[in-house]
């Protein structure tokens, strides 16, 4: 995927975005802008799927 022009936001602080690999859909990271989530989101969300994925 080539980005485009970058948001002066993400640019100040850095960020993440977590799309599904075989739809595109973006699961995580793009509430406020672009790329906002950060790596305790990312983990956190993460952590969350494994274990609806392992039943808890």
């Amino acid at each position: 995927m080539i980005g485009g022009k970058t948001d002066p936001r993400v640019r100040a602080h850095g960020g993440y975005m977590l799309r599904d690999a075989a739809t595109m859909l973006i699961l995580l990271g793009d509430k406020d802008y672009p790329y906002c989530a950060d790596i305790d989101e990312v983990e956190a969300f993460l952590e969350a799927r494994a274990g609806a994925a392992d039943g808890q």
